[in-house]
């Protein structure tokens, strides 16, 4: 589903006109209220038929807002697996199994009435 073009565009697709706000670069930004429940800044528009802009794809400060991934361990990371083509491999992103439990010991063995 393409980006909405246009502000009519985007009340059509479901967002939500909430408030003009001064962004910290000094520019005014038009608040919208997307339909997965999240705010999302652009540029103003003057009617319905006015280009719809993200504020993100023009602000000269984006970059200090973008989301800080955690500072523990921030650095010491190993570099992801790759193949000799030089992309990432598949295990290299793959996560443990949901059922995995970190440190955990094999289950013993079970006897089977012999004693051993």
């Amino acid at each position: 589903m393409p980006f909405p073009e246009t502000r009519r565009a985007l009340k059509e697709a479901g967002y939500d006109f909430m408030t003009t706000k001064v962004c910290p670069c000094g520019a005014t930004m038009e608040l919208w209220h997307t339909p997965k429940d999240q705010i999302m800044p652009m540029n103003p528009m003057a009617d319905d038929d006015a280009k719809a802009e993200s504020h993100w794809s023009t602000c000269p400060k984006a970059v200090q807002f973008r989301k800080k991934k955690s500072a523990a361990g921030a650095g010491h990371e190993a570099p992801p697996a790759q193949t000799p083509q030089g992309k990432p491999s598949a295990r290299a992103s793959a996560k443990p199994p949901s059922n995995a439990k970190s440190g955990s010991q094999p289950l013993p063995r079970r006897l089977n009435g012999s004693g051993a």
